[in-house]
């Protein structure tokens, strides 16, 4: 295997990340190189929170496409009270999607809009 070859060229190898969460954004915590991507690792490493699938760079594209937000219920918007470390959105309520700032304010009681 090229990694445990003694005559390696180091300076070829690629740095890969953890990604413990599977969304695809890895941990810039741990890092690991090797000729060829490791199982569970990925190039990027931009997560901020690797617990949280629903947690990394773009998940709340309605939001950001480029900050680390959360968007657990998928509606494109994120969190505003997110996990520390993690930037805040615009949706005041992330566990239902049909509340969101895009969401139709309708007569049911409950501020669909935020």
């Amino acid at each position: 295997m090229d990694d445990d070859d003694s005559s390696l060229d180091a300076s070829t190898r690629s740095t890969w990340y953890a990604d413990s969460d599977s969304d695809g954004y890895g941990s810039p915590a741990a890092p690991d190189t090797s000729c060829t991507q490791p199982t569970g690792y990925v190039a990027s490493s931009t997560d901020c929170d690797d617990s949280d699938a629903d947690t990394h760079p773009g998940a709340a594209a309605s939001d950001s496409s480029t900050a680390c937000m959360t968007d657990a219920d998928g509606d494109g918007y994120g969190s505003d009270s997110p996990a520390s470390g993690v930037t805040a959105g615009s949706d005041c309520n992330d566990s239902n999607n049909a509340i969101s700032p895009a969401a139709t304010e309708v007569c049911d009681s409950v501020d669909n809009d935020c």
